[in-house]
């Protein structure tokens, strides 16, 4: 079934097409919220409240404006911003750990899969920097065109071109660093 027959069966009440559509996105909001720099505890509870604001929401989608996803991702991404903003307005031990965390690709990985490849071009993924990697994630990992992640990360077309070919080049090198110089290398 489509996001949407999901999303128009969920507002006729069937309990069982808003379940597949929370099972669905569940682990790529909470990857997405840990791609952001939240810890576990903090990626959990915003990953709940994205899903619970999703469903109080569900008749204000309109799919003629974009995909679910999008959709979905947008409420991650304000809701992450305003985190963001409280912890930077009351900080404490604890918030300050989860803003400034650690380097560390732990948490999306499990979303991902947990094979060699993917384990390594995620982990070349987390050192790119910020601009670079969402698009990245966005393109890549969760499928967005160009249109949408541009809609999304609120840039023009151009932008998500230029930045996806200087994260492929950024990602090339990082794999080399660790000697990979071809795709064959990384299944092998």
């Amino acid at each position: 079934m489509t996001d949407a027959q999901l999303v128009a069966g969920a507002l006729q009440g069937k309990e069982e097409s808003l379940s597949e559509l929370l099972r669905r996105y569940r682990a790529p909001v909470y990857a997405w919220i840990r791609h952001h720099g939240f810890g576990r505890p903090d990626a959990e509870d915003l990953t709940q409240e994205t899903l619970a604001r999703a469903c109080s929401r569900l008749a204000r989608f309109d799919p003629a404006k974009g995909r679910f996803a999008t959709w979905l991702f947008e409420i991650a991404n304000n809701l992450c911003r305003m985190q963001l903003r409280r912890q930077a307005r009351h900080p404490s031990p604890e918030s300050i750990e989860t803003v400034f965390p650690e380097p560390s690709c732990d948490g999306p990985e499990e979303a991902l899969g947990r094979n060699r490849c993917e384990e390594v071009l995620w982990q070349a993924v987390c050192r790119l920097p910020e601009k670079l990697r969402s698009v990245t994630v966005l393109f890549f990992y969760w499928g967005m065109n160009r249109c949408e992640a541009a809609r999304f990360l609120r840039v023009s077309e151009g932008t998500v071109r230029y930045r996806l070919r200087c994260s492929c080049r950024l990602l090339r090198r990082y794999l080399a660093e660790r000697g990979i110089t071809s795709a064959r290398q990384l299944t092998a």
